[in-house]
């Protein structure tokens, strides 16, 4: 199972490339729109962060996500729910 660290680290590599932002200096609890990411944009986050991770989840539900780290729970919470069906 992936932590929900290496999913943040993840999620800020591709706004890094998104928003020009250094990822290190990227707010993980900053709000996706800040990083100006209209609802197409976020929804080709998603996609490249589920390709790049492998992981399968619902984008409908991630959406609500409004921040890298809120994102990287909900992803947590998906894979542990996975694990226990």
């Amino acid at each position: 199972m992936i932590s929900a660290s290496d999913i943040e680290d993840a999620i800020c590599g591709i706004l890094q490339r998104v928003s020009n932002e250094c990822a290190a200096r990227i707010d993980r609890e900053m709000s996706f729109d800040r990083f100006g990411l209209d609802s197409l944009a976020r929804v080709g986050l998603l996609t490249e962060l589920s390709k790049q991770l492998r992981l399968k989840f619902d984008t409908t539900e991630a959406l609500d996500c409004e921040s890298p780290r809120e994102l990287a729970e909900f992803l947590v919470s998906q894979q542990k729910s996975r694990v226990r069906s």
